[in-house]
């Protein structure tokens, strides 16, 4: 028992390191006011780095486990479905709409998870963080200008971006607590779910986006981002 309390404490660390990004990213979107291109670019190349963490650590850990049957597409289905569900990607979209803690919270734990993929494989990825630190700077520092348009002062949105690298955190202890000594078709069914979560903010949020504020460039971006994490799972 206490080893494996031990286990979700490590989890509980790399999450909040990865959860730091939106901090970073807070900061940045404060003080530096990145132009929208800039912005797009990091977007792009962080969407291409967690398209192969998801891909090549996430997904195949999940299919290892998952003994067939179906389990990993259906976990991909369900947790897209769900990614949705609790969004509110149903109803039609606006630049302008406000941002809610809720709809920043979907997006940050089923990138914890995917952090907890990894140390189950049986080591702290690189490929893995990086990814989701990656990932998660340009997502803070588009959020940001979002957030100040709908009246938040600078204190409140960086309470934000506080408050959910504490969740990135600790949704990353308590699952790696709960998943450690979960049977192995339930562990695949999760780590799926939370894959088709995170691919589904790449198409409809991410990527998008990324071609929107960087143009047509955004596209080689996250190849490049693909390969750059696809190299470091090759090589770690």
């Amino acid at each position: 028992m206490s080893g494996m309390h031990a286990s979700g404490w490590s989890a509980a660390l790399w999450g909040l390191v990865a959860g730091s990004s939106f901090v970073i990213g807070g900061v940045a979107a404060l003080r530096l006011r990145p132009s929208d291109r800039t912005v797009g670019l990091l977007t792009a190349l962080g969407a291409g780095a967690l398209f192969a963490a998801v891909a090549y650590k996430l997904i195949d850990e999940a299919g290892r486990l998952a003994g067939g049957l179906g389990r990993v597409g259906l976990g991909l289905i369900i947790g897209s479905l769900l990614s949705l569900f609790a969004s509110g990607g149903w109803r039609p979209t606006d630049d302008e709409v406000a941002i809610s803690f809720r709809s920043l919270a979907v997006t940050v734990v089923p990138e914890a998870i995917v952090i907890v993929g990894g140390l189950l494989g049986g080591h702290v990825s690189a490929a893995l963080i990086g990814s989701v630190f990656l990932c998660g700077v340009p997502e803070a520092i588009r959020a940001t200008g979002k957030l100040v348009h709908d009246g938040r002062t600078p204190r409140a949105v960086l309470g934000v971006w506080g408050l959910l690298a504490v969740l990135c955190s600790l949704s990353a202890g308590v699952a790696y607590v709960l998943l450690e000594s979960a049977p192995d078709t339930a562990v695949a069914f999760v780590l799926a779910a939370a894959g088709g979560a995170v691919l589904t903010e790449l198409t409809t949020e991410l990527v998008p986006d990324a071609r929107h504020l960087a143009g047509r460039v955004a596209g080689p971006t996250v190849v490049i981002g693909f390969g750059l994490v696809f190299g470091l799972i090759e090589v770690i």
